[in-house]
C-alpha cells in the first residue's frame, strides 16, 4: 500500500498546474510527430515510421510496458537520441536504486554483497526529463463512497456494478532513459542486464520468401478479427479497403505484395484496414457526424499511427501507404495550427491498438500456444497500489496532483482523451483511404 500525502496546494490550483502540465507535453508530442513526419517525407516515402535497429518495445525500469502514444513517442525519443536502451523511469525511482529495505521495514543506504555502499545512481546534469500520460481509474460506489479496486470490480455481478462510478483521472509524470543517468558507470551488472534484455527485434526476413506473420494469418484463416477479412488479387486501380457498409477489410495477396519488392507492407496494410474496422458502430463508434474531409484526415492518422505502432511492437517494418501520402499535408497543418489535435488522436490511436493488439494475444495464446506478450489494463491503473503517489481524493473519487510533483511509480501506463477535432485535407470525401461507403 502507498504512503498518502495532502497537497498542499488548493485543489483548483492544482488542476490548473496539471492542464498546464499536460499542454506543454502535448505541444512536445505535436513537434515530434510533426519531425518525423516531415523526415520521413523527406525520403520520398522510402524510409519506415521506425528504424531497424530500434525495435525493442518501451518498458519502465521494472518490466512494464509502455502502450499506445507512449510508447510511440518515447521509441520517437529514442531515436532521436541514439539511446541504445528503451528503459525509462521517474526521477524517485532512480533514487530509489541507491536504497534497500532492512528486515525492519527500514530505508538504508543500497550496500553489495559484501556489505559496501554501492555507488550512487543518479540522473546526469544538464538532461531533462520526457512527459508520458497515466491514467488512474477510480471506482466509487454511488451512495457510501467507498472505493474498491478494479479486481474486486470485475468479481461483482452486472447488477452489483451498476451501483458503482468509474472516473478515468490522466496525469502526466516525467520519465528519464536509462542512458541519461551514470547507471553504466554505477551498477555496470544492472546496465548490462537491461541491455541483455533489451535486444531490438530481429525483422522478418522476407528478402526471396512469402512473408509470414502467424498471428494475422491465423486470424485470417479462422475468421477471428471483428469484422471478415478477404484476401483477393486485387485489381489496377484497387487498393486495400475497409467497406463500412459491408464491414468487410479487403486486402491483396501477399504474392501482389512480393511483387512489389516490400512484402512486409502486406501487413503494413492490413493492419492499417483493421484499424479502420475498429470504427464500426459495435466497437469504438469513430464513423458518426458529419463526413466531411476532416474527419476522413483524422480517421485515416488514427489508422496509419495504430498500425505502425502495432507492427513496430512486432518487428514489423511499416512504411505509410501511397494511398495515405494525400493527407499528410492536411495532418501536418492540423498539428500546427490546433493544439489539442494530438490530444484528439491518442484516445482514439489507443482504443484501435488495444484492440488489434489484444486480439493478437488471443492469437498467441490460443492458437499458437504463447504467453501472452503485454499487459492490456493499463487504463485500469489503481494508483493506491502506487509507492509514493502524491494524490488527493475528493468525495467525487476524482484526484488531484500536486504541482511540480510526478507520481512516484511506474508500473503501467495509459492515456484519456477530449473530444473529436476536425483538420483540414486534401483529397474529396467521396474516398479516403481504406474507407469505402
Amino acid at each position: 500500500m502507498g504512503r498518502w500525502r495532502k497537497s498542499v496546494v488548493p485543489p483548483e490550483e492544482a488542476r490548473v498546474s496539471a492542464k498546464e502540465m499536460e499542454d506543454k507535453a502535448f505541444n512536445l508530442y505535436a513537434e515530434m510527430l510533426i519531425d518525423k513526419i516531415e523526415k520521413t517525407a523527406k525520403s520520398e516515402w522510402k524510409q519506415p515510421w521506425f528504424a531497424e535497429g530500434q525495435l525493442a518495445w518501451p518498458k519502465s525500469l521494472y518490466g512494464k510496458p509502455y502502450h499506445g502514444m507512449n510508447a510511440m513517442m518515447l521509441t520517437m525519443l529514442c531515436e532521436q537520441k541514439g539511446w541504445r536502451i528503451p528503459i525509462f523511469a521517474t526521477h524517485d525511482r532512480i533514487f530509489n536504486l541507491n536504497k534497500q529495505v532492512d528486515e525492519n521495514g527500514q530505508k538504508t543506504d543500497a550496500v553489495d554483497k559484501d556489505g559496501n555502499k554501492l555507488p550512487f545512481v543518479h540522473v546526469m546534469k544538464g538532461e531533462h526529463s520526457f512527459p508520458v500520460f497515466l491514467t488512474q481509474l477510480n471506482i466509487v460506489h454511488k451512495e457510501t463512497k467507498e472505493k474498491i479496486k478494479w479486481p474486486d470490480y470485475q468479481r461483482l455481478t452486472p447488477e452489483e456494478q451498476q451501483e458503482y462510478n468509474l472516473y478515468h483521472n490522466r496525469f502526466v509524470h516525467f520519465v528519464f532513459n536509462v542512458d541519461q543517468t551514470n547507471l553504466q558507470e554505477a551498477r555496470p551488472e544492472l546496465y548490462a542486464k537491461l541491455e541483455q534484455e533489451n535486444v531490438p527485434q530481429k525483422l522478418t526476413d522476407v528478402e526471396g520468401e512469402e512473408f509470414k506473420f502467424e498471428p494475422l494469418d491465423v486470424m485470417i484463416e479462422k475468421n477471428l478479427w471483428i469484422c471478415p477479412v478477404k484476401v483477393k488479387e486485387l485489381k489496377a486501380g484497387e487498393s486495400p479497403h475497409y467497406s463500412i457498409n459491408a464491414n468487410e477489410v479487403v486486402i491483396g495477396t501477399k504474392a501482389q505484395y512480393q511483387a512489389t519488392g516490400h512484402p512486409e507492407s502486406w501487413a503494413g496494410d492490413l493492419t492499417h484496414e483493421l484499424a479502420h474496422a475498429t470504427g464500426h458502430k459495435d466497437y469504438l463508434n469513430r464513423f458518426e457526424g458529419e463526413k466531411s474531409r476532416d474527419s476522413y484526415a483524422k480517421e485515416e492518422i488514427v489508422a496509419e499511427m495504430s498500425s505502425a505502432i502495432v507492427c513496430q511492437h512486432n518487428g514489423i517494418k511499416k512504411y505509410l501507404s501511397e494511398d495515405t501520402i494525400p493527407y499528410v499535408q492536411g495532418w501536418l497543418k492540423a498539428l500546427h495550427e490546433q493544439p489539442d489535435f494530438i490530444r484528439t488522436i491518442m484516445k482514439e490511436i489507443k482504443a484501435a491498438t488495444n484492440i488489434i493488439e489484444s486480439k493478437i494475444d488471443e492469437v498467441r495464446r490460443l492458437y499458437l500456444g504463447e504467453d501472452d506478450r503485454q499487459m492490456r489494463d493499463g487504463d485500469k491503473l489503481d494508483v493506491r497500489e502506487e509507492d509514493e503517489a502524491t494524490l488527493e481524493y475528493d468525495e467525487t473519487g476524482d484526484a488531484h496532483l500536486a504541482p511540480g510533483e510526478s507520481l512516484g511509480a511506474d508500473k503501467k501506463q495509459g492515456e484519456s482523451e477530449s473530444p473529436v477535432l476536425g483538420i483540414a485535407a486534401e483529397p474529396e470525401p467521396g474516398e479516403r483511404r481504406g474507407m469505402h461507403r
